[in-house]
Formats: C-alpha cells, structure tokens, sequence
C-alpha cells in the first residue's frame, strides 16, 4: 500500500506567494528553495516557518498616550500585551535576529483641521462599564491637539497630544 502523497497549496500569485502543507503548515519565505536562515514558529493553528532576516515584528500604537499612569491610564489589556512583548516577544526577536518596528500615530496642524468628529470623539471622551451593562461616557479635559501641560514626577512637559514634534 502506497503513502498518500503530501498536497502542497500555494496561497497568493506567481510573484507573491505562500505555501500551505497540511503535514508542515505554514512556510512565508516566499521561496520555493530551502531559503537560510529558517525559523518555524509553533502557533494556535498550524507551524509557520519563516526568514528571520526578511520578517519584523510589528509593534503598532503601543505609546505614552494609551500606557502611561501619568496621563491616568491605569492598567489593563494593552499593559498587560506589553509586557508580554517586554519579557518574551522582543527578546525572542532580538536572538532571531528579526528587526522590531513601533509605529505610532502623529498629526499635524493641517491634519487637526481635517480630522472627522469621530477622531476627536475617540480621544476626547472616557468609557467606563456602568455596572448595568451600559457605558458611562465622559469628557476628558484635554483631547487631540491640546498642550498637555507638565506632568509626573519628575515633571516633564507632556507636549501636545498626539502631535507630531
């Protein structure tokens, strides 16, 4: 009796593509020849093998203004996703040799004068959980674009939110 042969789906076009083997799972190297270095990660789901030299790990909007006890965030999820990446992903990374990018958002003036409500909304009001399982919203006295003052201890002008220096 013969083995089953082992399916190999490339997922994506000729120029960009990736391959899927359900005995192996996941190789992102975009290359059909044994690319070095190789490094498959265990996941959830399925193995993913990749390049380490050709990944980064994205960090996106993990800044001062979502974590910082001084600007009154007090902890939750997004400290505690933090840390995760503090204590295991980036050291992790760091021996891979793969590169770690942080991405954050900054407006300019020109952008504050064309922002949609819905952005100021975001950053000018505050949810807490009401206990009935409403929402309380309140206004926050500094939104998007206000000077931010002095702040901490030791104090340090804040600058103004969400600006670009």
């Amino acid at each position: 009796m013969s083995s089953p042969s082992i399916n190999i789906h490339p997922i994506g076009n000729r120029s960009n593509s990736w391959l899927f083997n359900p005995a192996s799972g996941w190789d992102l190297t975009h290359s059909p020849e044994a690319l070095s270095p190789r490094l498959t990660l265990r996941t959830t789901t399925a193995p993913i093998t990749i390049n380490p030299t050709r990944t980064a790990l994205i960090v996106v909007d993990m800044q001062n203004f979502f974590l910082s006890p001084v600007l009154g965030r007090a902890p939750g999820p997004g400290h505690a996703a933090y840390q995760v990446l503090l204590s295991t992903a980036f050291p992790a990374a760091r021996r891979a040799g793969i590169r770690i990018i942080h991405l954050t958002w900054g407006i300019t003036p020109s952008d504050l004068a064309t922002l949609p409500p819905v952005i100021f909304r975001g950053f000018g009001f505050t949810h807490t959980p009401a206990g009935d399982g409403t929402w309380l919203e309140t206004q926050n006295p500094i939104t998007i674009g206000d000077d931010m003052g002095t702040l901490g201890t030791p104090t340090i002008k804040a600058g103004i939110e969400q600006m670009k220096d």
